[in-house]
């Protein structure tokens, strides 16, 4: 064989071993257990109809905002494998918890701001499940769908304790490249829709139940990029940051906090981001 012949020929292993490796380091970042800690911001905002605007400033049409920054630890599992007879099946789940101060910003009638620091904490869970499929060399794309439940306990203090709610369900889809035979990159886009939102509080009445309203359905959008870097077949450091965001609707009129009065809740928007960082053992 001449030497021009052996070029095309190196080229064909060359790309046989790259697809091997990087075949190799994507699905051992999907076939892992991790833990990570980071920081979580919140950004919320309530939203005056026009009947409301004469309560609020906020050249926005705000009635009061909550933001801030906590800390924030997740807990993630994922595997992708053989199963119903089918290669490739993609499986995950994750919960995180965060907890610290935010800035309550509202207004009284006459517009005068009260501004409060106070903690929150909210948590967050969610299960999936998809099928991968390579493309070229060094790309894996997994189509899913995705389940999540969301908790947001809001403490401004008093009466003023509420619980926000939702389910959340959609598809989404996560691309992997991976550059070497140890990092993978990760984009991870996902849609759904909020459903069985609603908002808890104390009554305020000796005796009385909490409140409970309920929130109109809406869309969610939620964007992640990451990184998994094995230091090790087994031992993996992990990235990720991830932009969240989700509406309510205006609930019905409903009982308040004290007897006789009705209350609803406006409508609203949240922004939520995080940033972690945490190891990983693929098994």
């Amino acid at each position: 064989m001449t030497g021009r012949g052996l070029i095309p020929v190196g080229c064909v292993v060359l790309l046989i071993a790259r697809s091997a490796w990087s075949n190799e380091a994507i699905v051992s970042a999907n076939n892992e257990i991790g833990i990570a800690a980071g920081g979580h911001n919140t950004s919320y905002h309530e939203i005056a109809i026009p009947g409301q605007k004469w309560l609020t400033t906020d050249s926005n049409g705000y009635l009061d905002s909550e933001i801030g920054t906590q800390g924030m630890w997740r807990a993630d599992v994922s595997r992708q494998g053989a199963a119903f007879g089918l290669q490739g099946i993609y499986s995950a789940a994750s919960l995180s918890v965060s907890h610290g101060p935010t800035d309550y910003v509202g207004y009284t009638v006459g517009g005068f701001p009260v501004v409060l620091a106070h903690p929150d904490t909210t948590i967050d869970a969610s299960v999936r499940a998809g099928r991968a499929f390579e493309i070229g060399a060094a790309v894996q794309v997994t189509p899913y769908v995705q389940y999540a439940f969301h908790r947001w306990y809001r403490d401004i203090g008093g009466l003023n304790r509420e619980r926000y709610s939702h389910h959340e369900a959609g598809p989404g889809v996560l691309i992997q490249y991976a550059p070497t035979a140890r990092l993978v990159l990760s984009a991870d886009l996902q849609v759904g829709y909020t459903f069985a939102a609603n908002v808890t509080g104390p009554s305020g009445v000796q005796g009385r139940p909490d409140f409970i309203l309920h929130l109109g359905a809406r869309p969610s959008e939620q964007i992640a990029v990451a990184t998994d870097y094995a230091i090790t077949r087994m031992l993996h450091l992990t990235m990720r940051y991830e932009v969240q965001h989700f509406t309510y609707g205006a609930s019905p009129l409903g009982a308040g906090y004290s007897q006789g009065l009705t209350i609803m809740e406006p409508s609203s928007k949240t922004t939520n981001q995080a940033f972690v960082a945490g190891v990983a053992y693929a098994f």
